[in-house]
């Protein structure tokens, strides 16, 4: 018998949490919740209040998962799954069966969500909250630490130590053994070699557009 969910968000991330669970876990989601909801249903399912949740879905009987992108540098996602927590919900993670991903050599938190395709090495640690898009490749002995978010294809090597609420944008690069701080923002196509503060933007540099008629196009 299937585990029932409860997912919070109305969002483009709370319609993808729902196609995954239905297709690929253990979870049958029965209903939605979000701050003052508009209507009383979504992807046609029961809407709620989560202020009221608990009274609809009891936490005995239903897990949850937060489904809040990296909004205010994932702050959003981590304040809410602190209040479902306080209500005496368990929040599920998911992995999809399309990760590679070594179960009795890696620990992940709750409220984890891990797309397709990512590549997750051995003596891997994954805090709560951390959401990985499709296609990352997370090298051995390292650890993502509580509510980041990364993108596409980011190559995180081994032996790395990534500070909470993170955000790695597509196709960025962290060489091994590199330590980074809390809430840093780690652009599309970055390349970090060193370690990064608190509160950093680490920037790739930006393409260039040539003239059609530019040295280049006439070698």
């Amino acid at each position: 018998m299937k585990k029932k969910a409860v997912i919070f968000g109305t969002g483009t991330l709370a319609e993808l949490v729902d196609f995954y669970l239905t297709c690929d876990s253990a979870y049958e989601v029965v209903a939605f919740c979000s701050e003052n909801p508009d209507s009383d249903s979504f992807c046609d399912r029961p809407l709620v209040n989560f202020e009221t949740v608990e009274s609809h879905f009891p936490p005995k009987h239903y897990e949850m998962f937060v489904a809040i992108g990296y909004r205010q540098m994932n702050s959003l996602r981590k304040n809410f799954c602190e209040q479902a927590r306080a209500k005496g919900y368990k929040l599920l993670s998911y992995i999809s069966s399309k990760a590679t991903f070594w179960n009795k050599n890696n620990a992940v938190g709750d409220n984890v969500f891990v797309f397709e395709n990512n590549n997750i090495q051995p003596f891997v640690s994954i805090g709560d909250g951390v959401i990985m898009w499709s296609g990352n490749h997370i090298g051995h002995h390292s650890n993502i630490g509580s509510y980041s978010f990364l993108t596409s294809h980011v190559v995180i090597s081994g032996f790395c130590n990534i500070g909470e609420q993170n955000f790695f944008g597509v196709n960025s690069t962290i060489v091994d053994g590199t330590i980074t701080g809390k809430k840093s923002l780690i652009a599309a196509g970055a390349l970090v070699t060193k370690k990064i503060l608190d509160n950093q933007v680490i920037t790739a540099p930006k393409g260039i557009i040539l003239d059609k008629n530019s040295e280049y196009f006439l070698r």
